[in-house]
């Protein structure tokens, strides 16, 4: 297919390209996520990573289907509903689901745990939350582990236990620092120390079912256990 400046036209709603740095120095097979006013969100189907392209730097975009993508890729195509207009995705993390150790350790660590995040969290600081998530954009496990994906993917110094505690200092609103923090005294404390085995065994099991030609990435750091120390 033709290429495309990489702008919000391109489309959001199970969309797959190649996104291309003006200079051909960078191609990658991503999905486009969302769309900022200077930049793009798109998730790479190599190893998950959600990027921030330039939307004013020359980037380009190859739009291809999203069986042809994902079968580059090596994972299945995600299902949509067919009863919707533009073949609204029916699983918005399915890149994640395949290839992000980082987003299924976290998702598995949130809902075993019953961890509070996002709407959930600031319910928890005001002692209304019952340990059920409702289901809100701003509420999922899914979409903490996928911010918390997108801080560590563009900012290669970050290592998975801080980018939680900046994610979770954001989602508490600016709240009382001594119920946040005695918040993350009880089940995240714990839960950020597992973390690194956490990561380990998703990064495991990734490899188990959907193997690629290079490692899928765990994002595990030598610098990650340290980080209780903040708590």
């Amino acid at each position: 297919m033709k290429l495309a400046p990489f702008t919000w036209r391109v489309g959001v709603d199970n969309c797959f390209g190649y996104v291309i740095a003006a200079d051909g120095s960078s191609r990658e097979l991503v999905e486009t996520h969302l769309f900022h006013a200077n930049y793009g969100v798109v998730v790479r189907l190599t190893d998950g990573a959600r990027l921030r392209v330039p939307v004013d730097r020359g980037w380009l975009f190859e739009q291809l289907t999203a069986e042809s993508a994902c079968a580059i890729a090596g994972i299945p195509a995600p299902e949509v509903d067919g009863a919707a207009e533009l073949e609204r995705r029916i699983d918005p993390f399915h890149v994640e689901r395949h290839r992000s150790a980082l987003w299924c350790a976290l998702i598995e660590l949130i809902r075993s745990r019953s961890l509070p995040c996002g709407y959930s969290l600031r319910a928890q600081l005001d002692g209304r939350w019952d340990g059920h998530y409702r289901a809100a954009s701003d509420e999922d496990p899914e979409a903490f582990a996928a911010a918390v994906n997108e801080r560590v993917s563009n900012t290669p110094e970050l290592d998975p236990i801080t980018a939680c505690l900046r994610e979770l200092a954001a989602d508490a609103g600016g709240r009382d620092r001594a119920a946040a923090a005695q918040l993350l005294r009880t089940g995240w404390t714990d839960a950020l120390r597992a973390l690194p085995d956490t990561l380990e065994a998703a990064a495991a099991a990734l490899a188990r079912h959907t193997p690629l030609t290079t490692p899928v990435s765990d994002h595990t750091t030598d610098d990650a256990a340290p980080q209780l120390a903040l708590l």
